[in-house]
């Protein structure tokens, strides 16, 4: 094979590549591309692209969405008033309740977060935030002996997940894991 044809074919497979990933890029939900967009740093963009979509229909997956993005501006209240919606249209999910009751305890009112965690754990399946969320409630209700067990699989669940991707748990995770560790240490568990 010549110079040329090498790089002719590194040329394709580039542009393959390219291709495919614009194609995956299209085919994501346009509240899944938001969410990533703010997760990127963009909030505004996500949230105008969100909002875009209410203005052409109400969805309770786009008041998830847009909850979420709240959430990860650090607009709790917003948050909250998001996320109700959906849930009061009929969005249910371990995701949407789980937010949900992160959104309260960062408004400080955990009393109120329990039950919503409760309902999101019982609809969860191995979900870590989730997981955090229910572990540090329930110690800061007295209630920590009943989530033992699973304060331990948290604990090693969290360590193979910075050994896998450090940067991510920092970013991602830590701050949740921290919640129910906490809790749990003050609960003289952990």
């Amino acid at each position: 094979m010549t110079t040329r044809q090498v790089f002719f074919v590194i040329a394709i497979a580039v542009g393959l590549i390219i291709f495919v990933s614009m194609t995956i890029y299209q085919l994501l939900s346009p509240t899944q591309r938001a969410l990533k967009k703010a997760k990127r740093g963009d909030v505004a963009g996500a949230e105008a692209d969100l909002q875009d979509l209410l203005r052409k229909g109400e969805s309770a997956g786009t008041r998830a969405t847009l909850g979420q993005v709240y959430l990860l501006a650090g607009r709790p209240q917003e948050a909250e008033g998001e996320l109700r919606q959906a849930v009061e249209m009929g969005k249910r999910t371990a995701g949407t309740l789980n937010s949900l009751g992160w959104a309260l305890v960062q408004l400080n009112r955990v009393e109120e977060a329990l039950p919503i965690a409760e309902e999101a754990h019982k609809k969860a399946h191995e979900d870590f935030e989730v997981y955090c969320l229910y572990c540090g409630l329930m110690a800061e209700n007295g209630r920590a002996h009943e989530v033992t067990k699973l304060y331990e699989f948290l604990k090693t669940t969290a360590a193979q997940i910075q050994k896998m991707n450090a940067a991510k748990f920092r970013s991602e995770l830590a701050d949740k894991y921290e919640f129910a560790k906490s809790r749990m240490v003050a609960a003289g568990l952990a």
